[in-house]
């Protein structure tokens, strides 16, 4: 990891790699260390081409948040420690959004940009 900072060779592939992601994840969390460095820009969209994640908060028997702007997302949930894309869904218009999924400790919606 260190060398391909250092040559600015970009890219990395740990995420095909859930030996090394399951092994070792303080290890991947300290060479990252997102809440210091921020989240690393995509090297051919540059800073900025995807908005943060739409955190959303337990509230009875479903999950809420507040989408910023309409279109498309994928619905990321929590289980067992591990993040994994539940499904994908449409956003009609900005506001606030309600889903219901059981078993998650954790909801998030990423915006799709493809």
């Amino acid at each position: 990891m260190d060398l391909v900072r250092e040559t600015a060779a970009g890219g990395h592939c740990w995420w095909f790699s859930r030996g090394v992601l399951d092994v070792f994840p303080r290890e991947l969390a300290a060479i990252y260390d997102v809440k210091r460095n921020g989240q690393a820009p995509h090297p051919r969209f540059g800073a900025g081409w995807r908005p943060a994640p739409v955190v959303l908060r337990k509230s009875g028997s479903e999950w809420v948040g507040r989408v910023e702007e309409a279109g498309d997302y994928r619905v990321i949930g929590r289980f067992d420690g591990r993040w994994r894309t539940v499904r994908e869904v449409k956003v009609d218009a900005a506001g606030a959004q309600r889903l219901k999924l059981e078993g998650a400790s954790g909801v998030e919606l990423l915006r799709k940009r493809r």
